[in-house]
């Protein structure tokens, strides 16, 4: 996959995306991350991440195969590096110790452009009178083919398609099974963390067209502000509030602006002028609010006439 331009910004930690959907689908990432068939009849635990004041994992979930409990401890990358393999192998021996059960360590990776990015399979930790060796997995999910998630509809890990070996056909079903989800809250929910993980491969544009308008309608307000030129143009003149004259004209201006291009990305069917736009920060505020989470026109120009 080219990489063509600066990724955008993050809104937030990839393993925090990570961590958010092995606490919602623990069975379907201990399948998916742990390798284990997904048509296999299996028990699954998830454990508390702090195992002493000292260690705190990513996500530890038990797994129970034929009789056999395991322990599949995960390590995601960050966005400010992979996880150390040393560091993951000290908890997972610790965890070890602390449960009584066979740990198997997961690295999860993100980002084919770091460096890094191989480990040796086994390690060996030397305490004193045992021994004990831990093999290491390492989950690189570039290269990891999303058939099964959408095919079982995981939604919990349908962002996670965005950073997988997807087409843009498949990305573009998982975007369609997250414009279903209910209620609002949890489907921007899901967006955003698609955006997320989506960032390490394509583009703000890139990401626009994979994943639809709907994306956009998803993201929080002043995400979507940020985007456009107007927005920026709003950052610039609270940098130099209090410095220049006519400040307040000029950020009210700019806000109107915005909302227009808002009104008009959700709703290009509905003409709204700036003149119809009232001239106060804080009803301006409540339209741009409206503008973003109204199911339809009616409620906004409702509004827009009220004032």
């Amino acid at each position: 996959m080219p990489f063509r331009s600066k990724p955008p910004k993050r809104l937030f930690e990839k393993d925090h995306g990570f961590k958010s959907m092995a606490d919602r689908d623990p069975e379907g990432v201990a399948r998916e991350f742990g390798g284990i068939g997904w048509d296999e009849p299996i028990e699954v635990k998830v454990h508390s991440r702090s195992i002493s004041l000292r260690y705190e994992l990513d996500q530890l979930i038990e797994v129970t195969l034929r009789s056999v409990p395991e322990l599949l401890h995960f390590e995601a990358e960050s966005n400010f590096g992979t996880p150390d393999a040393d560091e993951a192998l000290q908890r997972s021996v610790a965890t070890g110790l602390f449960y009584g059960i066979k740990v198997r360590p997961i690295l999860v990776l993100y980002d084919p452009r770091r460096p890094a990015h191989s480990f040796r399979s086994i390690r060996v930790v030397d305490l004193g009178n045992i021994k004990i060796v831990v093999k290491f997995d390492v989950r690189r999910i570039w290269e990891m083919n999303p058939e099964e998630i959408l095919k079982r509809k995981r939604i919990h890990m349908l962002p996670a398609v965005t950073a997988m070996k997807s087409t843009p056909v498949q990305i573009r079903e998982a975007s369609l099974l997250m414009e279903s989800v209910q209620p609002l809250a949890e489907r921007r929910r899901l967006f955003q963390e698609a955006m997320t993980f989506a960032t390490v491969l394509y583009n703000e544009v890139e990401i626009e067209q994979l994943l639809g308008r709907e994306y956009t309608n998803m993201l929080p307000p002043m995400e979507v502000v940020r985007r456009t030129p107007i927005g920026q143009r709003i950052e610039e003149i609270g940098k130099f509030e209090g410095k220049q004259e006519g400040r307040q004209e000029g950020r009210q201006q700019a806000l109107r602006e915005s909302l227009l291009k808002v009104i008009a990305h959700r709703f290009p069917d509905l003409e709204v002028s700036a003149s119809a736009l009232p001239s106060d920060d804080e009803a301006l505020g409540a339209l741009m609010n409206l503008a973003l989470s109204a199911p339809g026109p009616g409620e906004l120009l409702a509004a827009i006439r009220a004032d």
